[in-house]
């Protein structure tokens, strides 16, 4: 059969496809996956597409000194 793309869902910064296809044998998996992987990538980058990641904000009390430890192994 030919190789499928589903639309799965909505993430959090992202949309979550599937793709399906059929290959000769699983011992070819890995080395498919990371060349479908590579492909991807690279289409993206050409069409100027970027994977925005999830930003996270730290808030500190900077009521009063901060308490700075050494940890040593």
């Amino acid at each position: 059969p030919e190789p499928f793309v589903y639309f799965q869902s909505f993430g959090d910064s992202a949309l979550l496809l599937e793709l399906r296809c059929v290959i000769d044998s699983v011992d070819y998996r890995i080395a498919t996956l990371s060349e479908l992987h590579h492909a991807i990538n690279r289409k993206f980058r050409e069409a100027g597409m970027e994977i925005p990641f999830p930003q996270q904000d730290v808030h500190l009390d900077v009521r009063g000194p901060l308490e700075v430890k050494m940890q040593t192994e």
